[in-house]
């Protein structure tokens, strides 16, 4: 019997994935750790854990459980994935974001364990000139957070797992927690006005379609590599605000446009690329897969 293990796992992408390894795995073991909120899909084959990672007989709990159950699939999701956070808290959020991986890699049989670590297309910096990035391109990080992830991409690198760059996701968030597709939902429900950035891209993709792309790829016995995770067309947060209106016959007027360049710092307190493009090809040439597309 498989058993999967979602380390970080009360987020929406954490939630989406204990359903999607449900459709795939009619038998198997799920255990989904969380700190603050508790994961709110009930199933007899899922097994909530909380767990604190700054308390090391916690990290060993998990690592011991990891080594005593067989065909163990790991994806570790557990991040400060805020780029103001993690510039405020810069020593906290590098022990989660890069030391907690490597910690649980040491101590793990990397030949007997799948390990899938999420990173963030923000490691390669901005786009410039329509440049779109695949795997290999530079990377360019522009804030304490990509660093982080940067530095942590190696280390899984180095120790034979498999790193996933993820573009910005959107979708319902499956718990108590709103997402900014629910923030979006309800604004314009309640007839209030939204100002959404139409001059930032990014290869958006719904946390349904992410977490069944992670489970398919967890069904393979892949090399250690890095694989961009996104759909196939650019869109500004403006053209995702478009999207749920549509698709709820709510009035788009409500949505109003700003521009990065002349808003970002009033919206966010350290830099970010307005625009990061990535190229998926990989992902479609390892999945056998012509497309990738948003579902909303």
């Amino acid at each position: 019997m498989r058993n999967f293990f979602i380390v970080g796992g009360s987020g929406p992408l954490g939630l989406n994935l204990i359903n999607q390894i449900l459709i795939y795995n009619q038998e198997c073991n799920i255990y989904s750790t969380y700190n603050n909120r508790e994961i709110s899909i009930k199933h007899e084959n899922v097994k909530s854990l909380k767990l604190d990672f700054f308390n090391e007989r916690d990290v060993d709990f998990l690592v011991n459980l990891v080594k005593s159950k067989d065909q163990p699939t790991i994806f570790f999701l557990a991040s400060i994935s805020k780029p103001d956070d993690a510039e405020r808290n810069p020593q906290k959020s590098r022990f989660i974001n890069t030391v907690l991986p490597e910690i649980f890699l040491q101590k793990l049989d990397k030949e007997r364990v799948k390990f899938f670590f999420s990173s963030t297309d923000m490691v390669y910096g901005e786009t410039v000139d329509g440049k779109v990035f695949d795997e290999n391109s530079d990377k360019s990080c522009m804030n304490e957070y990509s660093k982080q992830k940067s530095e942590a991409e190696e280390i899984v690198l180095k120790y034979g797992g498999n790193v996933l760059r993820h573009t910005f996701m959107f979708g319902p968030s499956l718990s108590n927690e709103k997402s900014f597709y629910e923030f979006i939902y309800e604004s314009l429900l309640n007839k209030k006005e939204v100002s959404l950035f139409y001059d930032s891209y990014r290869n958006f993709i719904d946390f349904k379609t992410t977490a069944k792309l992670m489970v398919e790829l967890s069904e393979l016995d892949l090399h250690s590599q890095i694989i961009n995770i996104c759909s196939d067309k650019k869109l500004s947060k403006y053209d995702l605000g478009y999207l749920v209106a549509k698709k709820f016959n709510l009035d788009s007027r409500l949505l109003k446009k700003i521009l990065f360049q002349s808003q970002s710092n009033k919206v966010y307190g350290v830099p970010r690329p307005s625009t990061t493009l990535m190229s998926n090809n990989k992902l479609k040439t390892i999945l056998k897969i012509p497309s990738i597309e948003m579902d909303l």
